[in-house]
């Protein structure tokens, strides 16, 4: 480690993972946690950069959340004064945003410090960009001229994938939740809505950022979805997880434990179905990628990777004509206008869903655009009726408010004729 990073005699050498703002930090880190357990990955970072960042500024870590408290702009700039840093060192400048604006930052909002509003450098492209603009996901149609879901490499690809993780692929299309968001779904979830709906509805908030979402499955992975729960996960309680581990991908941790191939006498010594890593799911997507001739680099990302489907939900959101504000709600991004649409009803939403789930249904190629239109036109329609009723209240309430004030003032009029009466 570079001197400049080293020195921690201020500490008085008190160990800086034993101050209380790192404990409460550790243990926010627990209890969000997508696997539920202690993420050692995340952590070991948390190790690496923490004391860096202490040595830089000279201050232990409950005077850094102190200073934050007193004035937010502290935390930023310290942030940036670390980043630059990195730089100087010789780590890149995407390293360096992670470790300051990804790792760092943690610390401060796990602490409850509002980092909404902080500046963050922008990533520079890498070359899987360049790779996805060789594999579009959205491309454009020779005929319509416009840009269209590329329905017939989505097809070749999820044919390629198990039947668990076609169905996870297309809830992600169609919902654009977060990997570990949809693997941390359970089978209560599905089994509690209503059958005669077509579509399933979440509402719920994203593990990562806690923002509230709200959105739809589509009629596609819907019917999917409720099929594979009932076929392939009738055995399972409602608070078991929808997507567990393979009887392939249990044999293969076998196999890594014990160091030899599985045979059927070690069923005692099978580890059993649990959360599926979404790591081990990109690895299936990579491989099914390969699968259909797709040229990938190693240790590069491949361009059919399961986050990356969450792009195609936002194109769609753009190609059905769906305002930035409601797209947010959608796919749960923090906006401070969204609050007037997270309390629109289910059927609200619904109208503005219908709009976009063309663009994510892959096995389908018929997309009317009269029927978009006619959807748009409805959803304006009821604003108008909405605003037409409020209007029409707003007059009934100064109706009634004139008559009570008339009323008041007549009756006023009568108890002082009545006292000039008296007195004369």
């Amino acid at each position: 480690m570079n001197q400049i990073y080293s020195n921690l005699d201020y500490l008085n050498g008190q160990d800086w993972r034993y101050f209380a703002t790192i404990k409460r930090w550790k243990s926010q880190l627990t209890l969000k946690s997508r696997s539920g357990g202690f993420p050692e990955k995340t952590w070991k970072s948390v190790e690496s950069n923490m004391p860096r960042f202490l040595s830089l500024t000279q201050l232990t870590p409950d005077e850094l959340i102190e200073e934050a408290l007193t004035d937010n702009e502290n935390g930023e700039i310290k942030l940036s004064e670390f980043f630059a840093s990195l730089k100087k060192q010789g780590i890149d400048h995407n390293s360096a945003i992670i470790r300051s604006y990804g790792i760092i930052r943690g610390f401060y909002k796990h602490n409850k410090i509002t980092t909404q509003g902080w500046h963050t450098p922008k990533m520079i492209p890498k070359a899987i960009e360049q790779t996805d603009s060789d594999l579009p996901l959205f491309a454009m149609d020779s005929k319509t001229k416009k840009l269209d879901l590329n329905r017939p490499l989505l097809r070749i690809f999820l044919k390629e994938l198990s039947t668990r993780d076609e169905v996870i692929a297309l809830c992600l299309i169609s919902t654009g939740l977060d990997d570990g968001d949809l693997l941390n779904l359970t089978l209560g979830f599905v089994r509690a809505q209503n059958p005669s709906h077509d579509r399933i509805f979440l509402s719920n908030f994203r593990a990562k950022t806690m923002e509230a979402v709200k959105v739809f499955f589509s009629k596609e992975a819907t019917k999917r979805l409720r099929e594979y729960v009932r076929k392939e996960r009738v055995d399972g309680k409602d608070d078991d997880l929808i997507f567990v581990t393979s009887n392939t991908e249990r044999k293969k941790q076998f196999q890594r434990k014990y160091r030899r191939d599985y045979t059927n006498m070690d069923y005692d010594l099978l580890p059993p179905a649990t959360f599926l890593r979404p790591e081990t799911l990109a690895t299936n997507f990579r491989h099914a990628a390969e699968r259909i001739g797709t040229t990938l680099q190693k240790d590069k990302q491949s361009p059919l990777r399961p986050k990356r489907l969450r792009k195609v939900f936002k194109d769609a959101c753009q190609a059905g004509r769906i305002g930035d504000d409601m797209a947010n709600i959608f796919m749960g991004k923090a906006d401070r206008s969204n609050k007037v649409y997270l309390g629109k009803s289910r059927e609200e939403l619904e109208i503005y869903y219908s709009m976009l789930e063309p663009f994510v249904t892959v096995f389908s190629e018929k997309i009317n655009e009269d029927e978009i239109l006619k959807l748009k036109l409805d959803q304006e329609g009821q604003s108008s009726n909405l605003k037409r009723q409020i209007e029409n209240l707003q007059d009934q309430l100064q109706r009634t408010n004139d008559i009570a004030v008339n009323a008041i003032t007549s009756l006023r009029e009568e108890i002082d004729e009545m006292k000039k009466k008296q007195k004369s």
